[in-house]
């Protein structure tokens, strides 16, 4: 297979030819060399580019567990799967796939001159991505014959923003060195390296006598380089009458990086919610246990799990508030007494 294909530029369909008894195929060539068809020669030479060094030494044998902080591209490479593969002399073998992901549309300050992230970088007069009409893959300085599979080479993208607006408290300045990255991990894509939540069972759907169980995935939030007291978050437009529901649930596991940084409850997860997130809402936080492979990876000190009348409780409490300041309580068994719930607004 390898062989048959190997100088073709694609096997899409290039040059349909009108088939003929000796020619029944098509050929190496394109269709044509307008990509898009708008029949203009586009000179334009400005991009953002993406570069990993995707060496031997850079990729772990069997998990991520084996990746150094000096792994130039440790931080993209999200899950390794190895799968064994019978081979014609009738051995077999190991064989791995790595699942990359490279975040896209990231500050446009990581695209300039910055030492965290020398693998972005900006050529021309590109300043956004409201624009991108193109996107190809290559490879250089091989010094013999590579094959390369990939299993699936797709934009992804997620209903969770970055907030990107400083909360810090009031008249101290955000950290522009802190790194946040967002991402996903899932039962289906991460298996081995993801387990489902306690007393989360899997969605089944029944489709002509046949049983699809549905995937199951957690969002990730990355943290780096946190200054005391500051926060980063991620946030998402909806509109829901929370009259209908009797309690909120929310599963946290929390772990440090490559380097102990953080200890129990120095880390804090929270909620918010409300008319908007900045003058009127409901903040639910929970101090957080670290977990170190010997604790659960679902710490039942980690679950915010609230019945949504404490918030009718604080609400009726704080009426008589005309400060505009945030009030902070505590809430231990559906009362208002270890969960810090505070209401601004």
């Amino acid at each position: 297979v390898f062989e048959r294909y190997k100088k073709y530029n694609g096997v899409e369909g290039n040059s349909p030819e009108t088939f003929t008894d000796t020619n029944r195929a098509s050929t190496t060539q394109p269709d044509v060399e307008d990509i898009n068809r708008d029949n203009t020669m586009n000179t334009i030479d400005s991009y953002f580019e993406y570069e990993l060094d995707i060496t031997r030494d850079n990729l772990p044998l069997n998990s991520i567990d084996e990746i150094t902080s000096t792994n130039p591209i440790g931080e993209f490479i999200k899950d390794v799967k190895i799968r064994p593969r019978n081979l014609p002399n009738g051995t077999s073998e190991d064989v791995r796939w790595y699942q990359f992901r490279i975040p896209v549309n990231v500050a446009m300050n990581m695209f300039d001159d910055n030492v965290n992230f020398p693998q972005f970088k900006r050529y021309g007069n590109i300043s956004d991505f409201r624009s991108i009409r193109f996107a190809r893959v290559y490879l250089k300085e091989f010094t013999q014959p590579t094959v390369f599979r990939f299993g699936t080479l797709e934009l992804v993208r997620s209903e969770w923003r970055r907030y990107l607006s400083n909360l810090q408290p009031e008249g101290q300045p955000a950290n522009d060195d802190t790194e946040f990255t967002v991402g996903a991990i899932s039962l289906l894509e991460n298996d081995g390296n993801y387990e489902l939540p306690p007393g989360v069972e899997l969605e089944e759907l029944y489709n002509n006598n046949t049983v699809i169980r549905q995937n199951e995935q957690s969002l990730v939030l990355d943290v780096c380089d946190l200054d005391s007291k500051d926060s980063r978050a991620v946030y998402k437009n909806i509109s829901i009458d929370m009259r209908q529901y009797k309690k909120l649930r929310m599963f946290i596991h929390a772990e440090n990086g490559d380097t102990a940084g953080a200890d129990n409850s120095e880390l804090v997860g929270f909620i918010r919610m409300g008319n908007d997130i900045t003058q009127n809402y409901y903040q639910i936080e929970v101090p957080l246990v670290l977990s170190d492979g010997t604790n659960p990876i679902w710490p039942e000190e980690n679950e915010i799990n609230l019945a949504l009348k404490v918030l009718q409780k604080i609400k009726s409490e704080n009426l008589g508030n005309s400060t505009g300041d945030a009030v902070f309580y505590d809430v231990l068994d559906g009362e208002l007494t270890d969960t810090p719930v505070a209401e601004f607004g």
